[in-house]
């Protein structure tokens, strides 16, 4: 909020300076304030009506990512020969705020890096997430499952942490523990899954 005042005040002040300047008669010192003045209880107004509908104008959203290794099983019950075992590493992104978010996918920041990862698909029901962007209602949560093995048996170890960005570019991401906690605990229910 104060920002957005800031930021206005200093953009008229400069259109002022380029205006008298080039010695224009277009505006004189008693409009610019007026201008200024009316800028300021508009953006105040605004404010003021934002804060009465609970819509955040100036914080992130209350949206905590977590990352944990899982294990799937499936198959026939009572028919052992058909078992199937699947590890993965669930990302999931819970809403915990009061409005609604809209999320792009996650995406895997590389270790000592600027570059991610993106996460194109869930890898449980091989669905496309990749450019759609996900309407996280107060309370739901938004679980994607992916198979670190997809990315290169060099590249696991590289995996800092899960970012999910907003609309507005806001990050909100997973920390680089859990991270580290989950890749470790899928690695052993993998070597625990092919004994």
């Amino acid at each position: 909020m104060n920002f957005v005042i800031f930021s206005g005040i200093i953009i008229i002040i400069i259109l002022i300076l380029c205006l008298k300047l080039l010695n224009s008669d277009l505006i004189s010192i008693f409009e610019a304030l007026a201008i200024m003045i009316i800028y300021g209880i508009v953006s105040f107004i605004s404010y003021l009506i934002l804060k009465k509908l609970d819509v955040p104008v100036d914080k992130k959203h209350d949206i905590r990512v977590s990352v944990v290794a899982t294990t799937i099983v499936s198959g026939m019950p009572g028919v052992l020969s058909s078992k199937m075992i699947k590890n993965f590493i669930e990302i999931k992104a819970q809403n915990y705020d009061k409005v609604p978010v809209f999320l792009k996918p996650p995406r895997i920041r590389i270790r000592n890096g600027t570059d991610y990862f993106p996460i194109t698909q869930d890898d449980m029901t091989s669905i496309s997430i990749l450019g759609g962007i996900q309407k996280l209602e107060p309370g739901n949560s938004w679980e994607v499952l992916i198979n670190p093995a997809r990315y290169g048996a060099e590249n696991i170890d590289k995996f800092d942490y899960v970012v999910f960005i907003d609309k507005l570019d806001r990050e909100y991401k997973s920390s680089s523990e859990e991270m580290s906690e989950a890749i470790e605990k899928w690695k052993t229910q993998v070597r625990d899954s092919h004994s």
